[in-house]
């Protein structure tokens, strides 16, 4: 939301509903009592406190998204949690 300036095009970027995204920064701003973005009917923009959270996590996510990508993986696509247990499975028979 940071780059895009839009819930919306986060959350087709991220492939789920614009429900979840607000939900998930609601979520976020409420556990830490911060405000981290200033809405208005046109605009949605990063609070100070959102720009400063934003410098300090995006190196970790861009650590994150290199080291899916040095896997030949990709973030977009995700497996579902109970894939990973359906194959453990099958390979303990």
């Amino acid at each position: 939301m940071a780059e895009h300036k839009s819930f919306t095009t986060a959350a087709a970027k991220l492939d789920v509903t614009l429900i979840a995204v607000r939900k998930a920064i609601r979520h976020l701003e409420q556990r830490h009592a911060v405000i981290l973005f200033q809405r208005t009917t046109r605009r949605l923009a990063l609070t100070e406190a959102g720009a400063s959270l934003y410098a300090r996590l995006r190196p970790a996510t861009e650590e994150i998204g290199a080291a899916f990508a040095a896997l030949g993986g990709d973030l977009s696509h995700r497996a579902s949690p109970t894939a990973g247990s359906s194959s453990a499975t099958s390979a303990k028979s």
